[in-house]
């Protein structure tokens, strides 16, 4: 089982300690659960989801701090399954703003092209 240290305490009383790093199959385990699917169908049960769903959340937290402290694949991967992508997604949104006398040449220029037409579609 992988571990870290941590440091606990202030002062003199500060000391460095071990601790497991924390994960979902070892949470899944020590509640008793035999798979991951039965332990995440309980997270869609009311009594059970602020925890469940917490849980999960300070295990993720777990990952992101790893990615500081030494990257690597492992904490990306963790990472992509609780939805994380690692893609820049870019949303370009444009709008073009002419002004009245270009609409109303476009608007004249149309009406002009089909002096029929009861309207005048721009």
């Amino acid at each position: 089982m992988k571990k870290r240290q941590v440091e606990v305490g202030r002062g003199e009383s500060k000391q460095v300690i071990e601790i497991p790093v924390p994960t979902i199959t070892g949470l899944v385990l020590f509640c008793g659960f035999c798979s991951r699917q039965s332990f995440y169908a309980y997270e869609g049960k009311p009594e059970f989801s602020y925890t469940i769903k917490r849980a999960r959340t300070l295990i993720e937290k777990e990952y992101e701090e790893q990615l500081s402290i030494n990257g690597g694949a492992g904490p990306i991967f963790a990472l992509k399954n609780f939805g994380w992508i690692d893609k820049t997604e870019t949303v370009l949104d444009a709008t073009i703003t002419t002004g009245s006398e270009e609409i109303l040449k476009t608007v004249a220029a149309l009406h002009a092209a089909n002096p029929e037409a009861e309207e005048v579609h721009v």
